[in-house]
């Protein structure tokens, strides 16, 4: 399976009477925000760059990292020094969400320059991803704006919609200690 299911992959899933064109759109909404907030699928060949604020020892990620493609750290506050890192200047720790800047290797420093530009492949979360998608799916659904409803013996109240949608999406932040 991809990560953004199909129509018919999310009525495996979700009992619904809805056309595919609409459960299209419902997908659609729910990948997007799964990409917007936590970059590509893996399948997407996801190399992601990012622009990290250095002076640590360590620089945390919010995805474990697969592979590094380059780092390069820069010194000063308008960039005076540049160097690309060799591999044995720093260390992935952590199950892969750390960089371990180290004082020995081809160009040793106890700490990392003031910011620091990693290009780096993530873990493939696919599964995980789907999951997601298929959830937020599931609650697009479901949601009715009415906060209760009553229908002969039938009474029944909904759950925060926004609060739900933000419980599912915390399901792909698994940094190690939390945030």
């Amino acid at each position: 399976m991809a990560t953004k299911p199909t129509t018919n992959e999310l009525k495996a899933h979700v009992e619904t009477d809805l056309e595919a064109a609409a459960l299209t759109r419902i997908l659609d909404d729910a990948d997007a925000e799964v990409r917007k907030r936590f970059g590509p699928h893996a399948e997407d060949g996801a190399i992601t760059s990012s622009k990290l604020e250095g002076g640590g020892r360590r620089l945390y990620f919010h995805r474990p990292i697969a592979s590094v493609t380059s780092v390069t750290e820069h010194l000063g506050i308008v960039s005076i020094e540049t160097t690309v890192l060799a591999t044995d200047d720093w260390r992935l720790e952590d199950d892969g969400y750390e960089l371990l800047r180290l004082p020995s290797g081809t160009n040793p420093r106890t700490s990392w320059g003031t910011h620091v530009d990693v290009v780096w492949t993530p873990e493939d979360d696919d599964g995980r991803r789907t999951r997601v998608i298929i959830d937020l799916s599931h609650l697009a659904i479901l949601y009715s704006p009415l906060q209760s409803e009553r229908g002969g013996d039938f009474s029944g109240s909904r759950k925060d919609y926004e609060g739900e949608r933000e419980s599912i999406l915390r399901r792909l932040v698994d940094i190690p200690g939390g945030l």
